[in-house]
């Protein structure tokens, strides 16, 4: 490239440069261009929050004596609903105004119309070149799609008409074409963590979680170190509570261990420790009728009579009224239930007895099973699957009879016969010695 060539060249970028810079200086008219429009956050927003817009915009032609930045929403389309509108931030020397459902606004077509949604505005004077920014913070009434409009106008000095971006496309309840962003609105949730122990404070497996709240009710199933999450749950309060699905010959339904109220909010919330404290039983023996403990496994006779006794403790901070099942599994099974009785709080015990008489021969296992009264229903609170209790037999002794003469010399020979409750049960001969031997006899 010659120096000549290259001087030419620098002389059509200086003038183009200079056109630029001077060009809205000597424009007749403005020119709005939005240059920004922003919607914060970009993902949904939770019911009852808050989120931001940003508009910026700038004019490229000729100064303004009233420029404007106009947001709108037509989703805030009840009375008040402008109120939802705040932190309005206008630039410099302009002033802000909030429009709301019934307020009289102005159309393009220059003629007054009732509003039918909320709206904000920034005008004021605009000189050409300048740029302009409008923020606010807004809060949807309600879940699903919520939609943010936003233009620039400004009033030609000219001729008092007015020029407005965009230049086409949706417009707004004014009659102005706007650029929209939409977000999803939806209910607030949150998750929580929830742990369960037996009253050993030991974590446990497959416990049920039942939570029961707002968004309805739904239920997990503890891992292997006692966990359960619940995700998605709509804010507010929840009750839980933890069952636990043993297995036991009274019913299928799970024992109620724990159970807590808690305020579900929106994100991650506090960990939640449910420590099995409604009424268990501690242990279940057999006595005799003299009151001592019958081993498990050992034999009784027919038509004894044995009692059970279970001692039950509640670790609630509230007394409970709990009523006690007790069964008998053999050749026969017999049940019987205890009358209710108050367990103090915070540890306090009660013992629980039921008599029964056995008459049939064989072998028993036992079982108890502890209900809580709650809410005017008696609630399973523990349940004992079977265990050995006691075996029974008729009592049964062995005897050896001598038959003598009148001389007292041992007879051989002589038929002995035994009767009880006047039959004859056995019949047995003597032998050299005299002797005749009953055995088992009841």
């Amino acid at each position: 490239m010659n120096s000549s060539t290259y001087s030419r060249l620098v002389k059509l970028v200086t003038v183009a440069l200079l056109l630029f810079w001077i060009a809205p200086v000597f424009a007749s008219n403005p020119s709005p261009q939005i240059t920004n429009f922003s919607v914060n956050p970009t993902s949904d927003i939770d019911l009852g929050s808050s989120f931001s817009v940003s508009v910026s915009a700038t004019n490229n032609g000729a100064s303004s004596n009233e420029g404007a930045i106009n947001i709108s929403f037509p989703h805030l389309n009840s009375s008040g609903d402008q109120w939802q509108i705040s932190s309005i931030s206008c630039p410099s020397g302009f002033t802000a105004v909030r429009r709301g459902r019934g307020d009289s606004i102005w159309h393009r077509n220059n003629y007054q119309i009732s509003a039918n949604y909320a709206l904000a505005e920034c005008y004021g004077y605009w000189a050409g070149g300048s740029s302009k920014t409008m923020t606010l913070w807004v809060q949807p009434t309600s879940t699903g799609t919520f939609t943010v409009q936003a233009r620039s106008t400004m009033l030609r000095n000219t001729d008092s008409s007015y020029v407005s971006w965009p230049g086409s496309g949706s417009t707004d309840q004014q009659g102005w074409p706007v650029n929209q962003i939409s977000r999803n609105v939806v209910e607030p949730t949150g998750d929580i963590w929830v742990r369960v122990r037996d009253h050993n404070g030991n974590t446990r497996s497959g416990v049920i979680v039942v939570a029961m709240g707002p968004g309805g009710t739904t239920q997990a199933t503890t891992s292997s170190q006692g966990w359960v999450h619940f995700t998605g749950l709509e804010t507010g309060t929840y009750d839980f509570e933890a069952y636990f699905e043993g297995s036991n010959p009274f019913d299928n339904l799970g024992e109620l261990w724990a159970e807590a109220r808690r305020t579900i909010g929106s994100g991650s919330n506090q960990d939640l420790l449910l420590d099995r404290n409604w009424p268990f039983a501690t242990y279940l023996i057999v006595r005799d009728s003299s009151g001592s403990e019958i081993s498990p496994g050992s034999t009784i006779p027919v038509d004894s009579q044995v009692t059970l006794e279970a001692r039950v403790r509640n670790l609630t901070s509230g007394d409970k009224s709990v009523q006690v099942h007790f069964r008998l599994g053999g050749p026969t099974t017999l049940n019987e239930t205890t009358g209710s009785q108050s367990v103090p709080r915070n540890g306090g015990e009660r013992t629980f007895q039921r008599t029964f008489t056995v008459n049939t021969e064989g072998t028993y296992q036992k079982a108890v099973k502890t209900e809580t009264r709650s809410n005017n229903n008696w609630i399973k609170t523990d349940a004992w699957d079977w265990s050995s209790a006691f075996k029974v037999a008729e009592q049964t002794s062995d005897i050896a009879i001598r038959i003598r003469d009148q001389n007292g010399v041992n007879r051989q020979g002589a038929i002995v016969v035994a009767i009880q409750s006047g039959s004859k049960v056995g019949e047995e001969v003597t032998n050299s010695q005299g002797l005749a031997f009953f055995n088992g006899l009841a």
